[in-house]
C-alpha cells in the first residue's frame, strides 16, 4: 500500500500500522476465535492465515534489524553501510540498502520461487475483519476504510512487482555493487541486520506467534510497538541430548551425487577451468556448512582427525543453534572420499553443539591446543551470537583417547553488547613455555558502548598447563586485551604468528593483526611478555580493505596481503612482501607505497575480490580466491558471477621486487571453479595439513544441490 499505484499511496498509514507487533496481537487474537487451536489440518483457510500472519511477522521483525536505530542499536545494518561506504551519510546508505538489497538477492540467491502465482494466497475476507477490530482497539479510522477489494488490488500489484524483481531487478546488480561494497560483501553475513540474523529473529518471532495462538497473547509482554522487544514466558523442553541428536529437516541427498547447475559452465572456454569433484555437503537448508575447517588428533592415535562447523545448522528447538562435525582419523581410510561429493551427516563419526543454544551460530571458528596439559589435544568452538545482546562466548571442549567431550570443559564468556567473541579463533605459544596459549578475537568489539562501534579486540589467553579450577570465566579475566586504534576499524579481523627467524634482533612471540576496514592496516606487536606495538603498515587507497587477508609463509618469510576492493569496480589484489624488508625500514609507521612488493597481483574480473582468501601451501605456492566476478560490467549482460581459485606457483615469485602489478591471468595457469555458478565460491579457504596429506579446502556457501535442500553450504577439497 505504500505504491502510488494502489490507491495513490493513500493508505500507507494502512501499511505502516501492518507493521508492527499491535496488529499482530488484533490477528492473532482473530485467528484464535475463528480457528481455534489446535489447528485443523482440514482448515485449510485457517492455516492459509497463519502462514500469511507469519510472512508479514518476518517483515516486522527485518524491517527493525535492517534499521538499527529501530532497536536502539547504531550498529545496524544501514548503519554500517553509511561508515563503511557512504562516509557516514544513512540516508545514501538507506537508499541503496533498499533496493540494492533486493537487487543483490534477485542475482545471487534462487528465490524466482516466491513470485509463483499458483502459491499466492491473500485472506483478504479476514484481513478486513482485522483492520476493523484495529481501527476500534487503536481509534485509527483509516482501517475502516479498507475493503477486500483494496486488499486484492494492492497486492496483486505487490504480487507483479515482486515477479518483475525476480525477473528483472537483478540486471541493476552492477549498478548498487559498484558503489556499495559492504552490501555485496555483507548483505548474508553481517550480523546485525544481515539476512542471517533476519532468518534468526524471524524464526524466533514465529515461536512467539504460534505460542501465542496455542496459549493465547497474554503469555507475552511489550512496551511499545515493536516486537524486536516482545518478551514471551515460552519454555523450550528439549534436552540436550535431544538436541544432540542429528535430525534430518529435509530430504537426504545419496552421497553418491554431483551436484547439479542452473546455470552451467558449458559455454566457458574449459582450457583453464578446472572443476573440483571432491567434497562435503551439508543435507540441511541454509546451515552455513563448511563456514571454518580444521585438522587435530583428538583421540591420540596418531592419525589426523577432521572438524568441520555449520553454524547456521537447526539444532532442535533453537534456530542457527550451529552444529560441529567431527570425522576420525582410521588407518587405511581418506577423511574424505575422493572424486565425489559425500554427505556430511552420512560420514561424520562425532557432532557437537552448543551447551546453551540461543541461535548463538556455535561453529563460526575453530582452534586447537592442550588446554589442560593432558597430552590429548582439546577443540575451542567460537559462538559469536550467543547470550544477549551478542556478547559471544567460547567453549573448550576436551580430547581424551574416546575422543571429545560432548559438554565443554571450559566457557568463556563476552562482557560488553557486541563483543561478539569467538567470530576468530587462533593458538601460538606467546609466553615460550612450549604450550600454545589461545587467542580470541572480535572485529566487533566496543570497549565504550555504541559511541565506538566496531573497534575491535585481541584477548589473550595464556596457558598455564595446570587444570582451572574456575572453568566459567569472561574476557575480563584475560591475561592480555589489545584494543584497536580507532572505531570503525574491525581490529582482529585475521591475525597470524610471526617466526622470530623472519625479525632481525627480535627473540620475542610476534603477532600481526588486521584491521582491515576502509584503507585497511596491519599491526605488529611483540610480547616482552606485555605486548608491545613494534609497527603498522597501511594499505595504499581507500576502501581497499588491506589485510582482510594474509598469510605468513615461514620458509622464506614471505608475506601476502589480500586487498580484495583495490582498484576500479573491486577487482581486487595481492601483496607479496619480504618480512626481513619490512622490519629493515627506518620508520615504524609504514604505508604500503613504502615497501617494495616481491609481486603485486591484480584481478581482472568485475567485482572479483581477489584477495579474499590468500593462503600459501607447504611448498610456497601461494593460493588466492576471488568469490565473485564477472567479464564485463553491463547490466543487461547475462553471464553471471563465478567464483574462482588460483595457484601461483612459487617460482612466480621474484626474489627482486617487481615494478608493475601482474595480472592474476598471467600468473595462475589453471584455475579452479565450482560446478555452479554464483555460489561465491572462495569465500572462505584453508589449508588443512598433516604429516600425510594436504588438502585446499575451500567454501562455497550459497550451493544448491538439489531442489529440497537449499544453499546449506559446501566444501571442496583439493589434494595438493
Amino acid at each position: 500500500m505504500y505504491n502510488s499505484l494502489c490507491y495513490n499511496g493513500d493508505f500507507h498509514q494502512v501499511a505502516e500500522d501492518t507493521h508492527w507487533y499491535p496488529f499482530m496481537k488484533i490477528a492473532i487474537e482473530y485467528l484464535r476465535e475463528h480457528h481455534p487451536p489446535p489447528l485443523q489440518p482440514n482448515d485449510d483457510d485457517g492455516q492459509k492465515l497463519l502462514v500469511f500472519l507469519l510472512a508479514i511477522a518476518s517483515h516486522q521483525i527485518a524491517d527493525a534489524a535492517w534499521h538499527g536505530n529501530l532497536t536502539g542499536c547504531p550498529n545496524g545494518f544501514i548503519d554500517a553501510t553509511a561508515w563503511e561506504s557512504f562516509n557516514d551519510n544513512e540516508d545514501a546508505a538507506h537508499s541503496s540498502d533498499d533496493t540494492g538489497g533486493d537487487c543483490v538477492m534477485d542475482y545471487e540467491l534462487p528465490i524466482g520461487y516466491m513470485a509463483s502465482i499458483d502459491n499466492c494466497s491473500v485472506p483478504s475476507n479476514e484481513l478486513k475483519e482485522i483492520y476493523e477490530r484495529y481501527a476500534v482497539a487503536y481509534n485509527s479510522s483509516i482501517e475502516n476504510n479498507v475493503t477486500t477489494t483494496l486488499i486484492q488490488t494492492c497486492t496483486s500489484i505487490l504480487l507483479v512487482g515482486k515477479l518483475a524483481d525476480a525477473l528483472f531487478l537483478g540486471l541493476e546488480y552492477p549498478t548498487y555493487s559498484s558503489n556499495n561494497s559492504f552490501l555485496l560483501d555483507q548483505l548474508h553475513e553481517y550480523y546485525y541486520g544481515g539476512l542471517s540474523n533476519m532468518v534468526r529473529l524471524a524464526v524466533q518471532y514465529w515461536d512467539q506467534i504460534i505460542a501465542m495462538y496455542e496459549y493465547g497473547t497474554d503469555i507475552c509482554t511489550l512496551t511499545g510497538i515493536n516486537p524486536y522487544y516482545l518478551n514471551c514466558n515460552i519454555s523450550n523442553n528439549f534436552t540436550h541430548q535431544q538436541q544432540q541428536e542429528l535430525t534430518s529437516y529435509v530430504q537426504s541427498a545419496p552421497s553418491g551425487y554431483l551436484p547439479f547447475a542452473d546455470n552451467t559452465l558449458s559455454l566457458v572456454p574449459s582450457f583453464s577451468l578446472i572443476e573440483i569433484q571432491t567434497g562435503l555437503i551439508s543435507n540441511q537448508s541454509y546451515a552455513a556448512f563448511g563456514h571454518a575447517t580444521l585438522f587435530g588428533d583428538f583421540n591420540g592415535d596418531g592419525l589426523t582427525d577432521l572438524v568441520v562447523s555449520a553454524p547456521d545448522y537447526y539444532v532442535l528447538g533453537c534456530v542457527q543453534g550451529g552444529r560441529v562435525f567431527i570425522i576420525y582419523g582410521q588407518v587405511g581410510c581418506s577423511l574424505v572420499p575422493q572424486l565425489k561429493i559425500s554427505v556430511i551427516e552420512e560420514l561424520a563419526n562425532q557432532t557437537l553443539i552448543s551447551p546453551e543454544c540461543d541461535g548463538d551460530r556455535f561453529g563460526s571458528a575453530l582452534a586447537c591446543l592442550d588446554w589442560n596439559n593432558d597430552g590429548y589435544n582439546d577443540l575451542v568452538i567460537g559462538s559469536p551470537s550467543h547470550g544477549p545482546n551478542f556478547r559471544g562466548a567460547v567453549f573448550v571442549f576436551l580430547g581424551s583417547a574416546q575422543g571429545l567431550q560432548s559438554l565443554p570443559y571450559m566457557r568463556i564468556y563476552g562482557v560488553n553488547e557486541h563483543d561478539r567473541i569467538g567470530c576468530k579463533l587462533y593458538t601460538a605459544d606467546l609466553n615460550n613455555d612450549t604450550r600454545r596459549d589461545l587467542i580470541i578475537t572480535s572485529p566487533y568489539a566496543q570497549p565504550n558502548g555504541y559511541n565506538q562501534p566496531q573497534q575491535g579486540a585481541v584477548w589473550i589467553f595464556l596457558n598455564s598447563g595446570q587444570n582451572i579450577s574456575n572453568n566459567e570465566l569472561t574476557v575480563a579475566n584475560a591475561s592480555f586485551t589489545i584494543w584497536g586504534e580507532t572505531a570503525k576499524s574491525k581490529f582482529g579481523y585475521s591475525l597470524e604468528m610471526i617466526p622470530p627467524s623472519c625479525i632481525n634482533n627480535v627473540n620475542y612471540p610476534t603477532l600481526m593483526i588486521s584491521a582491515p576496514a576502509d584503507q585497511g592496516k596491519l599491526f605488529v606487536y611483540s610480547f616482552q611478555p606485555e605486548p608491545h606495538l613494534l609497527l603498522t603498515l597501511m594499505g595504499q587507497d581507500e576502501n581497499d580493505h588491506f589485510g582482510q587477508s594474509f598469510s605468513i609463509y615461514k620458509n622464506t618469510c614471505r608475506l601476502a596481503v589480500g586487498s580484495p576492493t583495490r582498484s576500479i569496480n573491486w577487482v581486487g589484489g595481492v601483496d607479496v612482501l619480504s618480512l626481513p624488508n619490512l622490519f629493515n625500514q627506518p620508520n615504524t609507521s609504514l604505508q604500503i607505497s613504502d615497501i617494495s612488493a616481491r609481486l603485486s597481483i591484480s584481478g581482472n574480473k568485475v567485482f572479483g575480490r581477489l584477495g579474499t582468501t590468500v593462503q600459501w601451501k607447504p611448498n610456497g605456492d601461494l593460493c588466492i580466491s576471488a568469490p565473485l566476478g564477472k567479464r564485463n560490467i553491463q547490466p543487461l549482460q547475462l553471464q553471471k558471477s563465478v567464483g574462482r581459485a588460483y595457484i601461483v606457483s612459487a617460482n612466480r615469485i621474484s626474489p627482486q621486487p617487481y615494478l608493475v602489478a601482474q595480472d592474476i591471468s598471467n600468473l595462475s595457469p589453471k584455475v579452479y571453479i565450482a560446478q555452479n555458478q554464483m555460489n561465491r565460491f572462495g569465500s572462505g579457504a584453508n589449508i588443512l595439513s598433516s604429516t600425510s596429506v594436504s588438502y585446499y579446502v575451500i567454501s562455497s556457501p550459497f550451493t544448491t544441490v538439489c531442489t529440497t535442500v537449499r544453499l546449506p553450504g559446501m566444501l571442496y577439497f583439493l589434494l595438493l
